[in-house]
């Protein structure tokens, strides 16, 4: 009985989230005309929307019993914040909307949205890549010569606009399964760095903190 329940927990999760991505994207595609007239409103608005359905994604977790904890200093939503964090698994981000929905506090944080660095592929997914793109999320080949004007395009456009907002990196660069645990520890053996079984060095060949 209670597999039975997990997996209806589980199904009803997968198809309220992604009934919203479609409707999100019915919505966002007619607010692109605001970019016509005012380049800042347009991105307020756009922030607001997806800020508040990342609240309706943090109340589904929340009536499925999911418990977020939290702790540490608060993030200022009058400030630009990066979050560095590991990636566990191919949906993790779902639970790190329900984190910053805790983590932020400001007068200003229902419209502090939360950006991610993601890999350039996603960007294609239809209507889920498409509103990505609409909400401004970084897009990168992990490759430093092509992502270079990427990260510089980016940083001009946020000081341009004065634009306040959260990004989170993904240093690993993919999620933990035994193929890419089994990549990392093959890279770690050849220069001499420690193995681990719940985090893994990235390959790719990007730039170093």
């Amino acid at each position: 009985m209670q597999e039975l329940i997990r997996c209806f927990k589980g199904w009803f999760y997968f198809w309220a989230w992604n009934c919203s991505i479609v409707g999100g994207y019915l919505l966002f595609v007619p607010l692109t005309l605001l970019q016509i007239f005012t380049t800042k409103f347009h991105r307020r608005i756009l922030d607001l929307l997806v800020t508040y359905w990342q609240y309706y994604v943090t109340t589904l977790l929340f009536l499925l019993k999911c418990h977020v904890h939290v702790t540490g200093d608060p993030i200022k939503s009058d400030e630009i914040s990066l979050v560095i964090s590991n990636h566990r698994t191919r949906v993790d981000w779902n639970f790190l909307w329900a984190v910053m929905y805790h983590a932020v506090e400001g007068k200003n944080r229902w419209w502090y949205s939360t950006k991610f660095i993601l890999k350039k592929s996603i960007r294609n997914i239809p209507a889920a890549g498409w509103v990505m793109q609409m909400a401004m999320y970084v897009f990168i080949n992990r490759t430093w010569d092509e992502d270079k004007s990427v990260l510089d395009n980016y940083i001009e456009y946020v000081d341009r606009m004065d634009y306040k907002h959260l990004l989170i990196l993904f240093p690993e660069g993919t999620d933990l399964t035994p193929k890419t645990i089994e990549s990392s520890n093959r890279f770690a053996a050849l220069n001499k760095l420690p193995v681990s079984k719940h985090a893994k060095w990235s390959v790719d060949r990007w730039i170093s903190f």
